[in-house]
């Protein structure tokens, strides 16, 4: 997880980033599922909206 990135500045031809970002996209999504259902898991019902957008302007984006 911490890689990825790393990778991604390093990437010096268009065939390597695809690579970087076809495996970071497949080991990255499983904990991006995560983190968003214990989101809606832990978030009060009356403030879930709220803490949805805030989620994905600043984690996602």
């Amino acid at each position: 997880m911490a890689t990825a990135s790393f990778l991604t500045v390093l990437s010096t031809n268009l065939i390597y980033l695809t690579f970087v970002s076809m495996t970071s996209g497949f080991f990255l999504s499983g904990t991006m599922l995560l983190l968003f259902n214990l989101l809606l898991e832990q978030s009060p019902p009356e403030k879930r909206t709220y803490c949805i957008t805030t989620y994905n302007v600043l984690w996602v984006a």
